[in-house]
């Protein structure tokens, strides 16, 4: 229970046994009046009894106008509840709305980014088969460029140049035709700037970035190893004499006396 309401339901309630009070008082003077022997003594009572019911009729307009506040603050804050939770619902619907829109925003977005890879797509896979047709034209055109050359002046060179000459032929334009088929089947069907390996992640071996790894090639030698490969610990490989020599620290450390006890 709030304490606004708790105070008020005291004061009601302290009102209402101020006017029970009184109730009882105004019948004991009544009582009084009617067996009151001299002219005076009823007129004391008589005052008595109209001062007893104005004070009465008093704590019930009190009580009355106390009623009436409560239930207009009631009223009041009933409206201001009401307004507050309509401008709650209000600002939900909004943000309903907001969310929406950016729902929308953002798949009209996706949607374009994806037009535009596919038109990116299929552009850099026709200009790649554009250049595989062009090999084979250019392949066919040199076939026949070649076999009419061959046969115009094929009796001045003998049937191993020629040959020869065919072989190249053939294996240049192959390759290069073999090299764009063989581009085209590795493409990934979503970014044809990217290749789509047969690679498995799942089995391949972890890399641990914190490990130390050692050199493989630095023991590679006929002899074993190289230069300051050679050098055990406390030692360092000296150019000049081509040699591993003592560390200054290690030798001073090793000939400093020990301490006394």
């Amino acid at each position: 229970m709030s304490a606004p309401l708790a105070d008020y339901k005291d004061k009601n309630a302290e009102i209402v046994g101020y006017i029970e009070e009184f109730n009882k008082v105004e019948e004991e003077l009544t009582y009084q009046l009617a067996y009151a022997r001299t002219k005076d003594d009823r007129s004391s009572i008589e005052k008595s009894i109209a001062i007893i019911q104005t004070s009465r009729n008093n704590l019930a307009n009190a009580l009355g106008g106390m009623n009436v506040y409560y239930t207009s603050n009631l009223e009041n804050s009933s409206q201001t509840l009401a307004q507050q939770t309509e401008a709650v619902a209000i600002i939900d619907r909004e943000m309903q709305l907001a969310k929406a829109r950016l729902d929308y925003i953002n798949k009209q977005k996706a949607n374009k980014l994806r037009v535009v890879e596919v038109n990116q797509y299929y552009g850099a896979a026709y200009r790649e088969r554009t250049t595989l047709v062009k090999w084979i034209v250019a392949g066919i055109v040199v076939a026949v460029i070649f076999t009419y050359i061959k046969k115009l002046f094929g009796a001045f060179a003998p049937d191993l140049i020629w040959n020869i000459v065919a072989f190249f032929a053939i294996t240049f334009f192959a390759y290069n035709i073999l090299m764009v088929i063989l581009s085209l089947s590795a493409r990934s069907k979503m970014v044809y700037d990217e290749y789509n390996w047969t690679f498995d992640k799942d089995s391949a071996p972890y890399f641990d970035a914190d490990r130390k790894w050692s050199n493989p090639f630095k023991m590679a030698s006929l002899g074993g190893c190289v230069n300051d490969g050679c050098c055990h610990e406390g030692t360092t490989w000296d150019t000049e004499t081509s040699l591993c020599v003592p560390n200054v620290s290690s030798l001073t450390s090793k000939c400093s006396p020990a301490p006394a006890e």
